[in-house]
């Protein structure tokens, strides 16, 4: 469970903050952040990852605080993954589990993974050499090489993944919790977290989400 508690924070180069006296929690299980332009999806996964700090309130993971210094069980999926893009698709693939010292105990694992997306006849390809959609499963599967039991999902998912609980619920069995932080209502599932003008404006199921949504400025084309 992540939990923010009044949490407020600003960059210092601002005169305005991102959140204010922001309050809610990311239940264990598959939960959404749906955010406005204003209240910074990659910011607040800088804030759960410990990156940055707030300058007020408190932000917990299963009642733990985190420091910069310290490195909490969350593995992070950005919008636009970073690759070795001159490497090969395994060489990315072993790269985490390189790095942590443990790839002969994981050489197997990653392996299987290679064979679940479809990768199995393409380790020596190049990643520059992949499509977009290629891309975005190699960055699932690597992320899966080293468990974490805290997963975000910042922008990772597009409109045509209409159904992100059915490919967390497949790919990402042994995860504790999953938050994907979106501004596109039609991806929230779960427990749904609405952000607007700083602050969290609703808690709770992701069609109440959407009525609330409905009711704002922020995205209605989305929903017409």
């Amino acid at each position: 469970m992540i939990r923010f508690q009044n949490v407020t924070f600003k960059f210092p180069y601002d005169d305005f903050a991102l959140l204010e006296d922001a309050t809610f929690t990311l239940q264990d299980g598959l939960n959404t952040i749906l955010c406005d332009v204003l209240s910074g999806k990659t910011t607040i996964c800088r804030l759960i990852l410990g990156e940055i700090l707030p300058q007020s309130g408190e932000i917990t993971i299963d009642g733990k605080r985190f420091s910069p210094k310290e490195h909490p069980d969350v593995l992070y999926l950005p919008q636009n993954p970073t690759f070795f893009n001159g490497r090969s698709v395994l060489f990315n693939l072993q790269y985490p589990a390189k790095v942590r010292k443990i790839l002969p105990q994981t050489q197997q694992r990653i392996l299987q993974l290679a064979t679940a997306f479809g990768f199995e006849k393409k380790l020596r390809q190049k990643v520059k050499n992949l499509s977009q959609q290629e891309k975005t499963q190699l960055a699932l599967a690597r992320g899966l090489t080293v468990q974490r039991k805290n997963i975000l999902f910042d922008d990772f998912f597009d409109n045509t993944c209409t159904e992100p609980r059915q490919l967390l619920q497949q790919r990402f069995p042994f995860c504790k919790t999953a938050v994907v932080l979106t501004s596109c209502p039609e991806l929230a599932c779960g427990n749904t977290v609405v952000l607007h003008g700083k602050k969290c404006v609703y808690q709770g199921d992701a069609e109440g989400a959407k009525q609330v949504v409905r009711s704002l400025c922020w995205l209605k084309e989305k929903l017409n």
